[in-house]
């Protein structure tokens, strides 16, 4: 179910089981263990898409602008923006911090991303207004946090878990009538964007910090019907 919400497809599912599985051998061989709990597991089956793909539209990304807006949330406007932005994966945005931000070169230094992988993010003037506001307001608040999304648990401030941003996601695409959309669908939503814009392939697949073209290519553009 974590790995739905985050997005991942069958074969990714399966892959992840998969190695999970093997460690649990790895540990019965050695006779730490008596048995493999993953074999009480069901695989999902192939060829199942896990959840609904969104690329939202100009359109769309107005239509969340103009509703957060009248919403008024700060700090929700502020996640839709450097998600879209950034195009950064929910575990990296759930763990931003504000040391990491370099306001005068537009960049988000030394973020943790998946495989262990430490990346630069980007961003521009819109997402940057956004973060200094959010900055001034949590000053003038008196909320001392050192997480750029965090909610007070048990009387303490700190940051909000993956399941939340989740949910704020949800919230912002049921209000723009796309109730699927997932945190996930903001970073497809980002690559897309810069592609209508012109943007190379080359330089999308670079800042979504890929490997390589052939996943960018495949998952992360949609041809423009």
């Amino acid at each position: 179910y974590w790995c739905k919400e985050q997005g991942n497809n069958t074969e990714r599912i399966k892959r992840r089981m998969s190695a999970i599985s093997a460690f649990y051998k790895f540990l019965r061989r050695k006779k730490l263990i008596k048995e493999n709990p993953m074999e009480f597991m069901i695989r999902p089956k192939s060829g199942l898409p896990v959840v609904v793909q969104t690329f939202l539209t100009p359109e769309q990304v107005q239509q969340a602008r103009d509703w957060l807006e009248k919403e008024g949330d700060l700090q929700l406007a502020t996640f839709f923006e450097v998600g879209i932005d950034t195009m950064a994966r929910v575990n990296a945005l759930s763990n931003l911090q504000w040391n990491q931000i370099d306001f005068d070169n537009y960049v988000i230094d030394d973020v943790l991303e998946k495989e262990g992988k430490i990346v630069t993010l980007y961003f521009g003037d819109r997402t940057r207004d956004f973060l200094l506001k959010l900055k001034k307001d949590r000053e003038e608040k008196g909320i001392n946090c050192d997480y750029v999304f965090c909610a007070k648990y048990n009387g303490i401030y700190d940051k909000v878990s993956t399941s939340t941003l989740n949910a704020w996601t949800k919230k912002i695409g049921e209000a723009i009538g796309v109730p699927t959309l997932h945190p996930h669908d903001l970073r497809h939503s980002g690559s897309q964007l810069r592609k209508l814009s012109g943007m190379p392939i080359e330089l999308i697949s670079e800042l979504l910090n890929h490997a390589g073209l052939d996943v960018t290519k495949k998952h992360y553009l949609r041809e423009d019907k």
